[in-house]
Protein backbone atom coordinates (compact mmCIF):
# COMPACT_ATOMS: atom_id res chain seq x y z
CA UNK A 1 0.00 0.00 0.00
CA UNK A 2 1.15 3.82 -1.14
CA UNK A 3 1.99 5.91 1.75
CA UNK A 4 0.13 8.68 1.95
CA UNK A 5 0.91 10.28 5.31
CA UNK A 6 1.30 13.71 3.99
CA UNK A 7 -2.07 14.13 2.76
CA UNK A 8 -3.93 12.33 5.43
CA UNK A 9 -2.10 14.92 7.73
CA UNK A 10 -3.83 17.42 5.81
CA UNK A 11 -7.18 16.19 5.97
CA UNK A 12 -6.88 15.66 9.51
CA UNK A 13 -5.76 19.30 10.37
CA UNK A 14 -9.11 20.22 8.05
CA UNK A 15 -11.74 18.03 9.40
CA UNK A 16 -10.84 19.43 12.77
CA UNK A 17 -10.52 23.17 11.51
CA UNK A 18 -7.27 23.83 12.31
CA UNK A 19 -7.03 22.41 15.75
CA UNK A 20 -3.99 20.34 15.80
CA UNK A 21 -4.83 18.92 19.04
CA UNK A 22 -8.19 17.16 18.02
CA UNK A 23 -6.80 16.48 14.60
CA UNK A 24 -4.38 14.19 16.67
CA UNK A 25 -7.43 12.44 18.26
CA UNK A 26 -9.12 12.11 14.74
CA UNK A 27 -6.16 10.88 13.24
CA UNK A 28 -5.76 7.87 16.29
CA UNK A 29 -9.51 6.59 15.23
CA UNK A 30 -9.18 6.80 11.87
CA UNK A 31 -5.31 5.37 11.11
CA UNK A 32 -4.46 3.46 14.29
CA UNK A 33 -1.85 4.64 17.40
CA UNK A 34 1.23 3.30 15.03
CA UNK A 35 0.66 5.48 12.07
CA UNK A 36 3.48 8.15 10.83
CA UNK A 37 0.09 10.76 10.85
CA UNK A 38 -0.97 10.07 14.36
CA UNK A 39 2.59 10.56 15.74
CA UNK A 40 3.18 13.92 13.85
CA UNK A 41 0.41 15.42 14.96
CA UNK A 42 0.94 14.04 18.73
CA UNK A 43 4.10 15.70 18.64
CA UNK A 44 2.43 19.28 16.61
CA UNK A 45 -0.16 19.42 19.49
CA UNK A 46 2.68 19.52 22.30
CA UNK A 47 2.97 23.20 23.10
CA UNK A 48 6.70 24.24 22.49
CA UNK A 49 9.22 25.60 24.87
CA UNK A 50 12.95 26.34 24.76
CA UNK A 51 14.02 22.36 25.39
CA UNK A 52 12.44 21.67 22.22
CA UNK A 53 14.09 23.99 19.75
CA UNK A 54 16.96 21.08 19.81
CA UNK A 55 14.92 18.22 19.68
CA UNK A 56 15.72 16.04 16.98
CA UNK A 57 12.34 14.48 17.49
CA UNK A 58 10.08 18.18 17.24
CA UNK A 59 7.83 17.62 14.29
CA UNK A 60 9.52 20.30 12.04
CA UNK A 61 7.89 18.20 9.09
CA UNK A 62 5.90 14.62 8.17
CA UNK A 63 8.89 12.85 6.38
CA UNK A 64 6.53 11.06 3.89
CA UNK A 65 8.76 9.48 1.28
CA UNK A 66 6.37 9.13 -1.16
CA UNK A 67 5.01 12.58 -1.07
CA UNK A 68 8.52 13.91 -1.28
CA UNK A 69 9.16 11.42 -3.83
CA UNK A 70 6.33 12.97 -6.09
CA UNK A 71 7.66 16.72 -5.39
CA UNK A 72 11.52 15.22 -6.60
CA UNK A 73 10.07 13.54 -9.43
CA UNK A 74 8.87 16.77 -10.81
CA UNK A 75 11.13 19.04 -9.17
CA UNK A 76 14.89 20.96 -11.11
CA UNK A 77 16.15 20.41 -8.04
CA UNK A 78 16.50 16.93 -7.64
CA UNK A 79 16.30 16.35 -11.18
CA UNK A 80 19.66 18.49 -11.66
CA UNK A 81 21.36 17.02 -8.94
CA UNK A 82 20.10 13.23 -10.67
CA UNK A 83 21.50 14.37 -13.98
CA UNK A 84 25.31 15.36 -12.51
CA UNK A 85 25.02 11.95 -10.70
CA UNK A 86 25.09 13.68 -6.85
CA UNK A 87 27.63 13.79 -4.24
CA UNK A 88 28.48 17.50 -4.62
CA UNK A 89 28.39 17.38 -8.15
CA UNK A 90 25.14 19.40 -8.05
CA UNK A 91 23.97 22.36 -6.42
CA UNK A 92 26.21 24.22 -3.89
CA UNK A 93 24.16 22.96 -0.91
CA UNK A 94 24.01 25.31 2.88
CA UNK A 95 22.29 25.22 5.57
CA UNK A 96 19.83 28.71 6.18
CA UNK A 97 20.65 31.46 8.87
CA UNK A 98 24.11 30.78 9.04
CA UNK A 99 26.66 33.49 7.26
CA UNK A 100 28.15 32.04 4.33
CA UNK A 101 31.90 33.42 2.66
CA UNK A 102 30.51 33.23 -0.69
CA UNK A 103 32.95 33.08 -3.52
CA UNK A 104 32.31 35.28 -5.98
CA UNK A 105 34.47 33.99 -8.75
CA UNK A 106 36.85 30.85 -9.11
CA UNK A 107 40.26 30.10 -7.29
CA UNK A 108 43.55 31.16 -9.32
CA UNK A 109 46.82 29.41 -9.12
CA UNK A 110 50.66 30.12 -10.74
CA UNK A 111 53.82 28.43 -10.66
CA UNK A 112 56.06 29.61 -7.94
CA UNK A 113 59.84 29.19 -7.81
CA UNK A 114 61.72 28.14 -4.84
CA UNK A 115 61.86 31.08 -1.98
CA UNK A 116 60.10 33.14 -4.34
CA UNK A 117 56.65 34.98 -3.34
CA UNK A 118 53.65 32.83 -4.00
CA UNK A 119 51.15 33.60 -6.56
CA UNK A 120 48.35 36.36 -4.88
CA UNK A 121 44.60 35.62 -6.95
CA UNK A 122 42.01 38.01 -7.55
CA UNK A 123 39.42 36.28 -5.75
CA UNK A 124 36.10 38.05 -4.41
CA UNK A 125 34.07 37.10 -1.05
CA UNK A 126 30.55 38.28 -0.64
CA UNK A 127 29.78 37.27 2.92
CA UNK A 128 25.76 36.31 3.00
CA UNK A 129 22.53 34.46 5.03
CA UNK A 130 20.54 32.73 3.40
CA UNK A 131 16.76 33.05 5.05
CA UNK A 132 14.28 29.97 3.95
CA UNK A 133 11.41 31.12 1.86
CA UNK A 134 7.94 29.95 1.96
CA UNK A 135 6.28 27.82 -1.24
CA UNK A 136 2.48 27.96 -0.37
CA UNK A 137 0.37 25.59 -2.42
CA UNK A 138 -3.57 24.42 -1.73
CA UNK A 139 -5.99 22.35 -3.20
CA UNK A 140 -9.32 23.29 -2.80
CA UNK A 141 -11.66 20.15 -2.30
CA UNK A 142 -15.20 19.40 -0.36
CA UNK A 143 -14.78 18.51 3.45
CA UNK A 144 -17.24 15.73 2.38
CA UNK A 145 -14.62 14.27 -0.44
CA UNK A 146 -12.11 14.87 2.51
CA UNK A 147 -13.89 13.10 5.08
CA UNK A 148 -13.80 9.98 3.01
CA UNK A 149 -11.48 7.32 4.42
CA UNK A 150 -10.71 5.26 1.18
CA UNK A 151 -7.27 5.55 -0.03
CA UNK A 152 -8.93 6.39 -3.60
CA UNK A 153 -9.51 9.94 -2.14
CA UNK A 154 -6.10 10.07 -0.62
CA UNK A 155 -4.33 9.22 -4.07
CA UNK A 156 -6.71 11.59 -5.67
CA UNK A 157 -5.41 14.41 -3.87
CA UNK A 158 -1.59 14.18 -2.87
CA UNK A 159 -0.51 13.93 -6.48
CA UNK A 160 -2.08 17.12 -7.40
CA UNK A 161 -0.40 19.19 -4.30
CA UNK A 162 2.80 18.08 -4.97
CA UNK A 163 2.44 18.95 -9.14
CA UNK A 164 1.53 22.54 -7.49
CA UNK A 165 4.40 22.82 -5.30
CA UNK A 166 7.00 21.24 -7.80
CA UNK A 167 5.61 22.93 -11.00
CA UNK A 168 6.13 26.82 -8.92
CA UNK A 169 9.21 26.21 -8.04
CA UNK A 170 10.48 25.23 -11.72
CA UNK A 171 8.54 28.28 -12.98
CA UNK A 172 10.24 30.57 -10.95
CA UNK A 173 13.96 29.14 -10.88
CA UNK A 174 13.84 29.36 -14.61
CA UNK A 175 12.85 32.66 -15.15
CA UNK A 176 14.05 36.10 -14.52
CA UNK A 177 11.77 36.74 -11.66
CA UNK A 178 12.69 39.65 -9.14
CA UNK A 179 13.60 38.65 -5.42
CA UNK A 180 11.29 39.75 -3.14
CA UNK A 181 10.70 39.49 0.67
CA UNK A 182 8.51 36.37 -0.30
CA UNK A 183 10.32 35.05 -3.48
CA UNK A 184 13.61 33.63 -4.40
CA UNK A 185 13.55 35.09 -7.89
CA UNK A 186 14.73 33.52 -10.68
CA UNK A 187 18.22 32.88 -11.61
CA UNK A 188 17.98 35.44 -14.60
CA UNK A 189 17.68 38.23 -12.79
CA UNK A 190 19.30 40.87 -14.48
CA UNK A 191 20.33 39.03 -17.48
CA UNK A 192 18.84 39.53 -20.54
CA UNK A 193 17.90 36.23 -22.85
CA UNK A 194 20.19 35.72 -26.25
CA UNK A 195 17.80 35.96 -29.17
CA UNK A 196 16.92 32.87 -30.73
CA UNK A 197 18.67 31.66 -34.15
CA UNK A 198 15.43 29.92 -35.15
CA UNK A 199 16.88 26.32 -34.80
CA UNK A 200 17.81 24.29 -32.00
CA UNK A 201 20.97 23.70 -32.84
CA UNK A 202 22.00 27.24 -33.03
CA UNK A 203 20.20 27.85 -30.21
CA UNK A 204 22.32 25.05 -28.20
CA UNK A 205 25.48 26.45 -29.75
CA UNK A 206 24.75 30.28 -29.07
CA UNK A 207 24.42 29.25 -25.55
CA UNK A 208 27.94 26.77 -25.44
CA UNK A 209 29.62 29.60 -26.85
CA UNK A 210 27.87 32.56 -24.73
CA UNK A 211 28.22 30.22 -21.47
CA UNK A 212 30.73 31.38 -18.82
CA UNK A 213 30.39 28.56 -16.26
CA UNK A 214 32.34 25.40 -15.64
CA UNK A 215 30.87 22.65 -17.93
CA UNK A 216 31.65 19.65 -16.15
CA UNK A 217 29.26 21.41 -13.41
CA UNK A 218 26.75 22.27 -16.49
CA UNK A 219 22.75 21.51 -17.52
CA UNK A 220 20.69 22.29 -20.45
CA UNK A 221 17.39 22.89 -19.07
CA UNK A 222 14.20 22.65 -20.91
CA UNK A 223 10.62 21.61 -21.49
CA UNK A 224 10.03 17.98 -22.03
CA UNK A 225 8.25 19.12 -25.32
CA UNK A 226 11.23 20.52 -26.15
CA UNK A 227 13.38 17.17 -25.58
CA UNK A 228 11.23 15.87 -27.55
CA UNK A 229 11.65 18.74 -30.43
CA UNK A 230 15.98 17.26 -29.95
CA UNK A 231 14.97 14.31 -30.96
CA UNK A 232 12.84 15.24 -34.40
CA UNK A 233 15.27 17.61 -35.57
CA UNK A 234 18.13 14.67 -35.29
CA UNK A 235 20.37 17.27 -33.23
CA UNK A 236 20.84 14.20 -30.66
CA UNK A 237 18.93 10.97 -30.53
CA UNK A 238 20.03 10.58 -26.95
CA UNK A 239 17.84 13.24 -26.13
CA UNK A 240 13.57 13.16 -25.47
CA UNK A 241 10.64 13.90 -23.72
CA UNK A 242 12.43 12.52 -20.25
CA UNK A 243 16.01 13.95 -20.89
CA UNK A 244 19.25 12.36 -22.21
CA UNK A 245 22.46 14.61 -24.08
CA UNK A 246 22.73 17.54 -26.34
CA UNK A 247 26.15 17.97 -27.66
CA UNK A 248 27.58 15.85 -24.24
CA UNK A 249 25.73 18.26 -22.14
CA UNK A 250 23.31 16.46 -19.62
CA UNK A 251 19.57 17.59 -21.18
CA UNK A 252 17.06 18.08 -17.91
CA UNK A 253 13.35 18.30 -19.39
CA UNK A 254 11.46 20.26 -16.12
CA UNK A 255 7.80 20.15 -16.11
CA UNK A 256 6.03 22.94 -16.54
CA UNK A 257 8.59 24.97 -18.05
CA UNK A 258 7.13 27.22 -21.22
CA UNK A 259 8.26 25.69 -24.31
CA UNK A 260 10.20 28.48 -25.87
CA UNK A 261 13.13 28.45 -22.89
CA UNK A 262 16.35 26.47 -22.95
CA UNK A 263 18.45 27.66 -20.39
CA UNK A 264 22.60 26.05 -19.89
CA UNK A 265 23.26 26.56 -16.15
CA UNK A 266 26.23 26.08 -13.60
CA UNK A 267 24.64 24.15 -10.55
CA UNK A 268 27.62 24.74 -8.74
CA UNK A 269 27.23 28.72 -9.32
CA UNK A 270 24.27 28.56 -7.60
CA UNK A 271 23.93 28.17 -3.95
CA UNK A 272 21.10 26.55 -2.63
CA UNK A 273 18.76 25.70 0.66
CA UNK A 274 15.84 23.09 0.30
CA UNK A 275 14.14 22.36 3.46
CA UNK A 276 11.16 20.78 4.87
CA UNK A 277 7.76 20.34 3.70
CA UNK A 278 4.48 21.17 6.46
CA UNK A 279 0.65 19.84 6.02
CA UNK A 280 -1.58 21.99 7.25
CA UNK A 281 -4.96 23.18 5.89
CA UNK A 282 -7.75 25.98 6.10
CA UNK A 283 -11.57 26.23 5.89
CA UNK A 284 -11.56 29.83 6.87
CA UNK A 285 -10.45 31.67 4.08
CA UNK A 286 -11.77 32.65 1.04
CA UNK A 287 -10.15 31.84 -2.51
CA UNK A 288 -10.11 33.26 -5.88
CA UNK A 289 -11.65 31.08 -8.76
CA UNK A 290 -11.34 31.49 -12.56
CA UNK A 291 -13.95 30.48 -14.73
CA UNK A 292 -13.17 29.40 -18.52
CA UNK A 293 -13.84 32.72 -19.75
CA UNK A 294 -11.28 34.10 -17.28
CA UNK A 295 -13.93 35.82 -15.03
CA UNK A 296 -12.92 35.47 -11.59
CA UNK A 297 -15.03 35.25 -8.64
CA UNK A 298 -14.33 35.09 -4.78
CA UNK A 299 -15.69 32.09 -2.90
CA UNK A 300 -15.89 31.59 0.99
CA UNK A 301 -14.69 27.97 1.93
CA UNK A 302 -16.46 27.72 4.67
CA UNK A 303 -19.83 28.73 3.03
CA UNK A 304 -19.61 26.31 0.15
CA UNK A 305 -18.65 23.59 2.95
CA UNK A 306 -15.14 23.29 1.21
CA UNK A 307 -11.51 23.27 2.29
CA UNK A 308 -7.95 23.82 1.50
CA UNK A 309 -5.29 21.13 2.03
CA UNK A 310 -2.06 23.63 2.46
CA UNK A 311 1.20 22.43 1.96
CA UNK A 312 4.24 24.86 3.02
CA UNK A 313 7.62 23.83 1.44
CA UNK A 314 10.98 26.34 2.52
CA UNK A 315 13.45 26.93 -0.20
CA UNK A 316 15.45 29.57 -1.19
CA UNK A 317 18.71 29.93 -3.64
CA UNK A 318 21.01 32.38 -4.63
CA UNK A 319 22.50 32.65 -8.22
CA UNK A 320 26.26 33.90 -8.42
CA UNK A 321 27.50 35.90 -11.44
CA UNK A 322 28.17 33.54 -14.16
CA UNK A 323 25.56 30.77 -13.27
CA UNK A 324 24.23 30.31 -17.06
CA UNK A 325 22.55 31.64 -19.91
CA UNK A 326 19.24 31.49 -21.83
CA UNK A 327 17.02 32.01 -24.30
CA UNK A 328 13.53 32.54 -24.24
CA UNK A 329 11.61 32.31 -27.75
CA UNK A 330 13.48 29.50 -29.02
CA UNK A 331 11.39 27.83 -32.01
CA UNK A 332 11.00 23.85 -31.72
CA UNK A 333 10.25 21.62 -35.15
CA UNK A 334 7.10 21.87 -36.32
CA UNK A 335 6.47 25.63 -35.18
CA UNK A 336 6.79 28.83 -37.85
CA UNK A 337 7.86 30.89 -34.71
CA UNK A 338 8.72 31.00 -31.31
CA UNK A 339 6.01 32.92 -30.10
CA UNK A 340 3.53 30.35 -28.60
CA UNK A 341 6.06 28.51 -27.26
CA UNK A 342 6.84 30.55 -25.24
CA UNK A 343 3.46 31.16 -23.12
CA UNK A 344 2.21 27.60 -23.25
CA UNK A 345 2.71 26.39 -19.90
CA UNK A 346 1.42 23.35 -17.58
CA UNK A 347 -1.96 23.29 -17.17
CA UNK A 348 -2.67 23.33 -13.24
CA UNK A 349 -5.23 21.78 -11.22
CA UNK A 350 -7.32 24.16 -9.39
CA UNK A 351 -9.80 21.93 -7.26
CA UNK A 352 -11.59 18.92 -6.40
CA UNK A 353 -14.76 17.38 -5.81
Amino acid sequence: MARLDFVRACKAIAIKKGDVFNAKDWALNAYGSRSAVTAYLTKAAQPVTSASINDPDAPASLRDAEFIGLIQRRSVIALVDEALGGGGNGWRRVPPFVPLLLQLNGASAGWVPEGALKFVGNANFDVSVLIPKKLAAMLVASIEFVKELDETTDLALQPDLARAVSDEINRTLVSNDTVTNASPGGLFVGIEPLDSTGTLDGDVEQLVDSFPGDFSSAVLLASPRAGVGFAFSGHDQTAGARGGYVAGIPLVTVPGLPDGTLALIDARRVVLYEGETVPGASQQSAVTFTDADGATQLVSLWQNNLVGLRTETFVNWIPLDGCGVWINDATLPGEPDGSANGKRTARRTKAVA
